[in-house]
């Protein structure tokens, strides 16, 4: 793809175009409208280990630090999560929140059981 990095100490930068234009087609823009590409979703809901590696590692970035939330400003992504975090056993529930009495955010939380670390 001709990707040239940019190393730095913390992380690695690169710029592409083709990148971009599929990120926005499959992904989306901007908080509200981001979503796990459909493909990569069907994958996700057939497959155990990496549906647990996936959800595992999103949690680190948009979860609570004890496990049993995650937050995101995007209606479908937290309905998509909500259904993998189903598919593994638990029984999530999702809430809207209004967030700094400026904009809203879904909370998705889970109630008996916590994810499975891998």
């Amino acid at each position: 793809m001709g990707f040239i990095p940019n190393l730095q100490k913390k992380y690695i930068q690169f710029t592409s175009r083709l990148l971009k234009n599929y990120t926005v087609q499959e992904v989306g823009v901007g908080s509200y409208n981001k979503k796990i590409p459909d493909y990569i979703f069907e994958i996700l809901k057939n497959n155990q280990k990496l549906r647990k590696i996936f959800l595992n590692s999103i949690m680190k970035g948009d979860g609570d630090k004890d496990g049993s939330r995650y937050s995101t400003a995007s209606k479908t992504l937290a309905e998509q999560i909500f259904l993998l975090f189903f598919l593994e056993g638990n029984q999530p529930i999702i809430r809207k929140e209004l967030q700094y009495n400026k904009f809203m955010i879904y909370r998705v939380k889970l109630r008996l059981k916590k994810l499975n670390r891998c």
